[in-house]
């Protein structure tokens, strides 16, 4: 049995010696074990972490200072502690140890020579690590030239390394830096194609969340030249490989994969998960039997606190026979915040580091008199006519000396190697000097005694004398632009063959500069002394080096304090400056720029870089060190943890929510240090500025922020504002009783600092819909013997889900699903609580998209969310796979639901997954046929899906089956193939034409090219669909007589006036013949609302005679006799005038007139026109077909005569006075109402269903927002 029905096997070790220890015989579980972690609420920095227990000590174990103790000197202040849980799936544990590896003998197929395909999931302790490259696994036995393969992870890059003879070495790396989860776990993948048939050899590295997929890029790389891989004898080797040179890794296995060829034959498979911790040895479903070596086990240890014990207090009752130590541990931050000194400047922590001979810094106070030198045996430097502490303009110092015109300093320097010799210093001019004056003499042991610098208007002069003074080599140079501003000055020589190369640079700090080098014959000795002088026009100098060697780096980026480097970085530069660990979680080179590091404590410098990006900076829960989340991994992440009020043990008492204004911020202002601010202000809405009602009155903020430019500050105002005004409940912890709900442990024990985690069907006196939560932190409680509890410390989640900019057709992330909601948008018509189709109208901004692939989204109206399902109309049943495959059926393959592989889209939780039989040449799934007249003759439909190949595939496609209303078949519309990419989702589409008697349509995933059975694909979304969400819209492409049928939208033309053999469509449009004068043609469309946003192609048969040929888009059209319409004039000089015209009981009257300018019509050229009715707004323009659509109103009038729907249409009329045969017609095409539009919805998403008022509000559930 196991927990709860079994007490939980919780394991407590100290570390002794270096060593971890098993103690828990001496812990009481009697008394509850307690673990605190994280931070309450996003507003506070992290706490450091504690866990309370308390220890047996009636045999004074755990007395440090007790010599009879087994662990006497050897525990005492800050002795590392961890608190371990054995639960859950298994892992492959790999503590770093040379021989620390799951190891399987060398077989016939492992002895891949030709392409290989290698993949493992692994959680790395230390994924940065800039000494260390971390064998993953390999089979390559270096000791006995038996190299054939291996994969490792160096400095945040993957690497494989291949052998074609066992000896000699094929280096290949990503370049990419890998971007790691919070979770510290990633699948990684390399893959060779030994020969790509054009004469080369391909690398491809790829990660994925895990080795399910879905499989992300990170680089690809093409050398000239094919290769092989070795046959060795060495073993393949998870962990430490064979006899490799590399380091070992240190962390934890959980699969691996290695193929023969490219997606190819699985040749190994370990999967650790569900081996039986404690083994050592275990076949895996390829054959390959695992034997695990040196200190690594197969084990289920979920490690819940590490930390260090700052104190060993005994006590004891009256009896002295209860002897207890209680313990609190607490996190590094207790250790790494206490007893702090400010950091020196940037320039003066690394510049000793590069080992000068002689270093003055000069970042004295104003009262010094010397300059001092940190390093040993370098005297301070002398100096007169110098002002200590001037100017603090530098980002990489403290405040710079200035030196008058007549100041000096000298300097002597120690022994060094003669040969070579660098100097270096910041310094910053306002003016070049008027004459020369020197700035620099460098003595010298040399054919050269002295090197002088010399400087005055445009002009640098840099010299090498001999003993009498003569000029040996001089450099008389330009002078560069350096002045105004700080630069970094080089000045250094080096022996090369028989000449002396001599160089100098100025180097404008954060930017580039000027070099010149020149030579002269002669030996190179040893410099003896430096001399500084001053010069007229405000001269600021300091970190004055002289190094032995030439071209140090020593000041590079340290000189303006590391300005511009991203948190992430920062975090890691500090970390390895002062042995700290740190782990970074994220995209670090998306993280927000910093300002200049100045001196401040370790504590003060890391949570100020966190504080610019905005992420978490928490304490490590399985390593003694800190990691950092960034901002940008918490945006539109997955749920950590799904949990559902209604599941029996998911949520333990209270659930509370807090409605209240502890987090609101709506005025907020951001200042970057030394430089300018922006405020962001929420000036209407709920929580705005505004007095109660409209608002809650003014909460106000400002902070100060080390950012890197002035631009910035705007985009942390507007951010700060949107963190600050969620209108929704808090729901500031959240309860988990892990012996109700056992089948949480594995979830809850993964969750940390900034995971997601949602909450589903919550009771009915709450808000409907999914409360979802951001942990900012938690409390564990374990004890004995069944006791395991968590208090979440939660925020909402609604400010992290941020629009995302995405690639158009692959998608590999949720978060490139999201979207920005309209401005104002309402129901065009009422809905009943069955109804099934949302006419909408967007009432101001753009409509709503029209595009498949944006598809689907949740609509929040009056409190009920739908799911919207497709643009127009969605066809076919069960696209998406939530609940089940019903209605699909399999050709030429096998078919079932997946949710191994599912569709990062928010609203996916399933997939269908297609495996080809390998003999049939094509085949796939198809859905049940649609119902009878669901499909419109020769109407145009759009056929879409997202398809997942693990391997790549050459020939996927979204097609359709074809049906006559007797459900015979017709024909099916294949389209074209695409070629999809391996690891990725990738989205088709295809625009097909239905047969001229088509009734019925059968959607269809389909492949091509006879693919072998392991070419497996997953489909999602697979629909027919209408090719726009316009409410009304007709491409006129069918033909027919005696009236205009049914628009692509499946709407009914009515037919007025004339005979009905002057309505015809054919050729690409529709006409009305004016076979008879002063008489109109109409055709309409019963209108669902007042206001309308039409589009309308016209043109004539023939260029007007005698009078003007008319047409016109109507609208608000009861009868003849009544409408508004935008109409259009062809006149008989051959302009286009258009008119908005309303007709009231039979009398017409012009409200505005525009002629378009430089076009003159002939008879077939079209004409676009849109009339756009809102309100009594009536607005229209026209604009030559083809080109692109004027920008603004060419009428923008009001009228209040007709405000009933009624109809909307067309109307063709020619006067009494035309001259035009009868049969001159009036065309039309591409008639389009883009508002309102039409969404077919899936009802209730959130629980609630009901009936909806006309004009009731429609938004997006859960809009995105800029980020930061």
């Amino acid at each position: 049995m196991v927990f709860p029905q079994t007490p939980l096997d919780t394991r407590i070790k100290l570390q002794v010696g270096g060593v971890w220890t098993d103690i828990t015989s001496d812990v009481y579980t009697a008394d509850r074990i307690t673990i605190e972690r994280g931070r309450p609420d996003e507003a506070q920095r992290t706490d450091p972490g504690k866990a309370t227990l308390v220890f047996n000590n009636r045999l004074g174990k755990y007395s440090p200072g007790n010599p009879l103790s087994p662990y006497y000197g050897q525990i005492g202040r800050n002795t590392p502690v961890r608190i371990d849980v054995m639960t859950g799936t298994s892992y492959l544990d790999v503590p770093a140890g040379a021989s620390d590896r799951a190891s399987t003998p060398d077989a016939v197929p492992l002895d891949i020579t030709g392409d290989i395909d290698v993949r493992v999931e692994v959680r790395l302790d230390d994924w940065q690590s800039q000494t260390a490259a971390q064998e993953l696994i390999g089979k390559w036995g270096e000791a006995t030239n038996q190299r054939s393969w291996v994969v490792f992870v160096f400095q945040r890059e993957l690497w494989l390394y291949t052998s074609v003879d066992g000896t000699a070495e094929h280096q290949s790396r990503s370049g990419t830096k890998l971007t790691v989860p919070s979770s510290g776990r990633l699948a990684l993948r390399c893959t060779l194609d030994v020969n790509d048939g054009a004469g080369g050899k391909v690398n491809a590295f790829y990660t994925a969340p895990t080795l399910d997929g879905p499989w992300t890029l990170l680089a690809t790389s093409t050398v000239s030249g094919t290769t092989a891989i070795f046959n060795s004898t060495a073993s393949l080797d998870i962990g430490a490989v064979g006899t490799a040179r590399f380091t070992t890794m240190s962390g934890q296995v959980y699969r691996a994969e290695v193929r023969n060829g490219l997606g190819g034959t699985v040749v190994a498979n370990p999967d650790f998960r569900p081996q039986t911790a404690g083994a050592t040895s275990f076949a895996d479903s390829a054959g390959r039997t695992w034997t695990l070596g040196g200190s690594a086990a197969l084990t289920n240890r979920r490690t819940r606190f590490i930390g260090e014990i700052s104190s060993w207090p005994s006590r004891w009752d009256v009896s002295g026979r209860d002897i207890r130590v209680p313990i609190e541990a607490a996190g590094v931050l207790r250790r790494y915040g206490q007893g702090q000194k400010s950091f020196d400047s940037t320039l003066r922590r690394r510049i000793p580091s590069y080992n000068p001979a002689a270093y003055w810094p000069f970042e004295e106070d104003q009262g010094a008199t010397q300059a001092y030198s940190p390093i040993a045996g370098v005297r301070p430097m002398k100096v007169s006519g110098v002002t200590f502490a001037s100017d603090d303009t530098l980002g990489g110092a403290t405040a710079m000396p200035a030196w008058d015109a007549g100041a000096e300093g000298r300097g002597t320097l120690p022994t060094m190697t003669a040969g070579a010799w660098h100097l270096e210093c910041v310094m910053r001019l306002d003016t070049m000097p008027a004459s020369l004056n020197t700035l620099f003499e460098v003595a010298t042991t040399g054919t050269a005694k002295k090197y002088t610098v010399r400087l005055q208007t445009n002009n640098v002069q840099v010299a090498a004398l001999d003993d009498d003074g003569n000029v040996l080599s001089l450099i008389n140079s330009t002078a560069p632009v350096f002045t105004g501003r700080w630069n970094r000055f080089q000045l250094w020589a080096k022996q090369v063959g028989g000449n002396v190369e001599m160089h100098v640079a100025w180097i404008s700090v954060g930017s580039t500069g000027l070099s010149v080098t020149n030579t002269y014959a002669g030996t190179e000795g040893r410099p003896t002394s430096v001399r500084v002088m001053g010069v007229p026009t405000n001269l600021r100098l300091g970190h004055l080096a002289v190094f032995p060697t030439t071209n140090v780096a020593a000041f590079t980026a340290a000189d303006d304090g590391f300005a511009g480097e991203t948190t992430g970085d920062r975090l890691l530069r500090l970390s390895t400056e002062e042995g700290k660990p740190i782990a970074v979680y994220g995209e670090t080179p998306a993280e927000e720029l910093l300002g200049a590091q100045k001196p401040q404590t370790f504590m003060d410098l890391i949570e100020e870089a966190a504080d610019v990006d905005g992420g978490i900076l928490y304490e490590r829960r399985d390593f003694v060190g800190l990691a950092y989340r960034d901002r940008i991994s918490m945006y539109n992440q997955r749920p950590a943890l799904a949990l559902d009020y209604t599941a029996p043990g998911h949520i333990a008492p209270p659930l509370e929510p807090i409605d209240d204004d502890q987090q609101v911020r709506n005025d907020v202002t951001v200042t970057r240090t030394a430089g300018s601010s922006a405020r962001a202000v929420l000036e209407t809405g709920a929580l705005s500025i505004q007095a109660p009602p409209n608002g809650v009155g003014v909460y106000d903020e400002s902070l100060t922020l080390n950012l890197y430019n002035d631009d910035q500050p705007t985009a942390h105002a507007g951010w700060r504002l949107r963190l600050g005004t969620i209108d929704e409940p808090r729901y500031p912890v959240v309860n988990l009783d892990l012996a109700a709900a056992p089948g949480l442990a594995e979830a809850v024990t993964q969750l940390d600092c900034g995971d997601r985690v949602t909450i589903a069907n919550p009771p009915p006196w709450l808000p409907p819909g999914m409360i979802d939560l951001i942990v900012q932190g938690y409390q564990e409680t374990i004890g004995h013997p069944n006791h395991w509890n968590f208090t979440l410390n939660c925020t909402p989640a609604a400010p992290w889900n941020v629009a995302w900019l995405g690639e158009a057709t692959t998608v590999r992330d949720p978060r490139e699903f999201q979207w920005i909601d309209g401005d104002f948008s309402q129901l065009a018509t009422a809905l009943t609580d069955s109804a099934a189709t949302v006419p909408l109208l967007t009432t101001s901004g753009p409509v709503w998209s029209g595009a498949v692939s944006d598809t689907p989204w949740d609509w929040r109206v009056s409190g009920e969310v739908m799911t919207v399902t497709a643009p127009g109309s969605l066809l076919n049943s069960n696209p998406f796979f939530n609940a089940d495959a019903s209605g699909w059926t399999a050709a030429g393959c096998a078919i079932g639901r997946s949710t191994a592989v599912v569709m990062p889209h928010p609203r996916a939780v399933a997939s269908l997954l297609v495996t080809p039989d390998g003999v049939t040449a094509a085949g796939g799934a198809s859905c049940t046929a649609t119902a009878v007249g669901t499909i419109n003759p020769a109407g145009s439909y759009v056929a879409s899906m997202w398809v997942y190949s693990p391997g790549g595939h050459a020939d996927l496609r979204p097609c359709v089956d074809w049906y006559d209303a007797a459900g015979t078949f017709l024909s099916t519309s294949l389209g074209s193939g695409t070629v999809v990419a391996a690891g990725v989702w990738t989205y088709i589409e295809q625009t097909l034409t239905a047969p001229a008697n088509a009734s019925r349509a059968s959607a269809k995933a389909r492949h091509a090219g006879t693919p072998a059975a392991s070419a497996v694909y997953y489909v999602w979304g697979v629909r027919v669909t209408r090719t726009k969400a316009s409410w009304l819209y007709d491409q006129t492409a069918r033909s027919v007589s005696s009236g205009w049928g049914n628009t692509d939208s499946g709407q009914t033309w009515q037919r007025f006036g004339g005979t009905a053999s002057d309505f015809n469509v054919g050729s690409g449009y529709a006409s009305q013949i004016l076979s008879t004068l002063d008489v109109s043609r109409r055709t309409a469309v019963d209108a669902i609302h007042p206001d309308a946003d039409i589009y309308c192609d016209l043109t004539t048969s023939a260029l007007a005679t005698g009078d003007s040929l008319y047409g016109a888009i109507c609208a608000r059209m009861l009868d003849s006799g009544n409408m508004y319409l935008a109409r259009v004039e062809f006149t008989t000089s051959n302009t286009v005038i258009l008119a908005v015209r309303k007709i009231v009981a039979d009398v017409q009257t012009t409200i505005g007139t525009f002629t378009l300018p430089r076009l003159t019509h002939a008879a077939g050229q079209w004409v676009s026109f849109r009339f756009q009715l809102q309100g009594t707004a009536l607005r229209a323009k026209g604009w030559l077909a083809g080109t692109i659509e004027p920008g603004s109103w060419q009428i923008d009038v009001t009228d209040s005569a007709i405000t009933a729907a009624n109809q909307i249409g067309t109307r063709s009329i020619r006067s009494a006075t035309s001259s035009n045969a009868a049969t001159v017609e009036v065309r039309y095409r591409a008639f389009d109402v883009i508002n309102p539009q039409v969404y077919p919805v899936a009802r209730s998403a959130n629980g609630i269903v009901k009936a909806q008022a006309l004009a009731a509000p429609a938004s997006l559930a859960t809009p995105s927002y800029v980020a930061l």
